[in-house]
């Protein structure tokens, strides 16, 4: 049986790319609450909310104040030798979403105290990667739109209690708002 080279080449190309696209890790799926982060379990793809928790002032002297969380370890523990995936949906408006792009995000680590976490300056830098946008997903507000913001750890983090925030990119700098969510992690299993 004679068969052309360039269908031999073709079918092995395709061949070839279909198996790659099968062994790529398929997006997790979308947060069914906006403005809170999940954990993305990394064997199955299942979230996990993190602990959402308000965040409150101490006033100290004059117009500096501490901001801290309630309770001295998050209710939500991690394993510390994984590396850690998160996933946040925003729902809004196409210019609050495209106002949003703008930003970054954060793991901030807590300095535990007495029955609380406070807010340090010590930041964690994770990569971070925006969905299309999706129109229409809210029924009261079909002309709103939401995005999907996969938040990606690289490496491991020490144990110890940790924050995600929204920040300024390029300035590491944390805004005084939104926090999505706190989390344990604990020591390396041996």
């Amino acid at each position: 049986m004679r068969v052309r080279r360039g269908t031999l080449l073709g079918f092995v190309a395709s061949f070839a790319s279909a198996s790659l696209a099968a062994q790529a890790p398929a997006p997790s799926p979308l947060p069914p609450v906006s403005e809170h982060a999940y954990r993305v379990e990394p064997s199955t793809g299942t979230l996990t909310p993190l602990e959402q928790v308000k965040e409150k002032g101490q006033e100290r002297t004059g117009w500096s104040e501490y901001r801290y969380l309630e309770g001295a370890q998050s209710s939500v523990s991690m394993p510390g030798d994984e590396t850690l995936q998160f996933v946040i949906r925003i729902d809004g408006s196409a210019r609050t979403l495209k106002d949003r792009r703008s930003l970054c995000h954060f793991l901030e680590r807590l300095v535990p105290g007495e029955d609380r976490r406070y807010r340090s300056d010590a930041k964690v830098r994770i990569e971070q990667e925006f969905s299309e946008l999706v129109p229409g997903l809210d029924p009261r507000k079909p002309k709103n739109g939401t995005l999907r913001i996969a938040l990606r750890v690289p490496g491991t983090l020490p144990p110890g209690e940790y924050a995600v925030v929204l920040g300024t990119c390029g300035q590491d700098m944390p805004m005084p708002g939104p926090q999505y969510g706190a989390f344990h992690v604990a020591a390396a299993r041996p």
